[in-house]
């Protein structure tokens, strides 16, 4: 009978290794989905309302220079990949056996930087602050976005951020 020994660092690792492909798929699909206006709102001086068709969505640091056909998924990409680089995955949802989804909204304002950061949907207060955490230091860390415009005039874009926490399978 064989006897099953304690899971090692290294596939402790290989399983977490998982989280970033899960991460980026959940980006991906949320930037290329039908339901654009859950993921994207423009704030004017007097009202809030959705994005429309005629406002180009705000871009990641460098997703400039991409053609326009490509900025969308730039943006998501180099989302994803700053959040894998800079994500801190709180040890208490490991130890009380925590998964599931942060959701946080954030304002990319007409001067192309990131502001009001808040929670949407919660999971823990640890994981919350982490993700808050992440996105605060975004102004830092990647300096100025290319802000969302319409008819030619930057404007204020609210945006969402899902993030995964899962736990690795032993």
């Amino acid at each position: 009978m064989m006897t099953r020994q304690p899971s090692t660092g290294m596939t402790r690792l290989k399983y977490l290794s998982i989280v970033p492909a899960l991460l980026m798929a959940l980006v991906l699909f949320s930037f290329t989905s039908s339901d654009a206006p859950e993921l994207f709102e423009a704030k004017s001086s007097t009202a809030h309302t959705m994005i429309s068709a005629d406002l180009d969505s705000p871009l990641f640091p460098g997703c400039e220079k991409v053609a326009s056909a490509e900025q969308k998924m730039c943006t998501a990409t180099k989302l994803n990949a700053y959040m894998i680089e800079y994500l801190v995955y709180p040890k208490s949802l490991a130890k009380e056996g925590l998964e599931g989804k942060v959701v946080a909204k954030f304002i990319v304002s007409s001067e192309g930087k990131v502001k009001d950061a808040t929670i949407v949907n919660s999971l823990h207060p640890d994981a919350d602050l982490a993700v808050l955490n992440l996105v605060i230091s975004m102004n830092e860390k990647l300096g100025k976005w290319t802000p969302a415009t319409k008819e030619g005039k930057n404007v204020d874009a609210v945006m969402h951020l899902p993030v995964m926490f899962k736990l690795d399978e032993e």
